[in-house]
């Protein structure tokens, strides 16, 4: 029997686009290495997990899922901000935590 155990878990997440992935991870801070599909993630204070951007999965110390949960909250900033970018939008922020809209530049 071992004398400690790391749990992981394998949480579903969406990333189709692995530069978009890049930024969020920059924008939070975090250092990361790519390997062929698969981007290394190493949080500030935490520990690595693993995003297999083919099996759309990351895979995570499962007192990480905070972690994850930023992660995955900073992706979609830089998809919002990318698709507001294509279309010309201006994206405004009220509140962090009620999250942003977006409304078309006149």
């Amino acid at each position: 029997m071992p004398c400690y155990e790391v749990r992981t878990v394998s949480v579903e997440f969406q990333a189709a686009h692995k530069d978009l992935l890049i930024k969020a991870i920059q924008a939070l801070g975090w250092t990361y290495a790519v390997s062929g599909a698969r981007v290394l993630v190493r949080p500030q204070g935490g520990y690595e997990m693993t995003v297999d951007l083919s099996a759309g999965v990351v895979v995570a110390q499962d007192q990480q899922q905070f972690r994850v949960n930023e992660l995955k909250r900073a992706y979609s900033v830089q998809a919002i901000k990318q698709t507001a970018k294509l279309n010309g939008w201006l994206i405004e922020t009220e509140n962090v935590t009620k999250g942003a809209f977006v409304r078309e530049m006149l």
